[in-house]
């Protein structure tokens, strides 16, 4: 190494990109109650704040699945970014998971 050439610290993780401060988190909690209280109704915040989330945490694509207990399905409520096969996989996978840990 060069005389004077400073050397790179370590290579970011993917926990480095998605660490959150206190005070972002706030930040991050006061523009979900904004959101919230700016809805008709709490389906209508869900794509909105999936959305802010996802900037925050320089997410590429986020899905919101709902689970209803009584029959059994999770549905996508909200997505982001998701391509069609990925918003199919989502619901699917996730049914299943949901599915063996509520009736385990």
């Amino acid at each position: 190494m060069a005389m004077g050439a400073v050397r790179p610290g370590p290579a970011p993780t993917p926990a480095d990109n998605v660490a959150v401060s206190s005070a972002d988190g706030e930040a991050l909690a006061i523009r979900l109650r904004e959101i919230a209280a700016g809805a008709k109704a709490p389906v209508d915040a869900l794509e909105p704040a999936l959305r802010t989330i996802l900037e925050r945490t320089a997410a590429a694509a986020g899905a919101l699945c709902l689970f209803d207990q009584r029959h059994e399905f999770l549905r996508l409520a909200a997505e982001v970014e998701l391509s069609s096969h990925g918003r199919r996989r989502s619901a699917t996978r996730h049914a299943r998971r949901s599915l063996a840990s509520v009736t385990s």
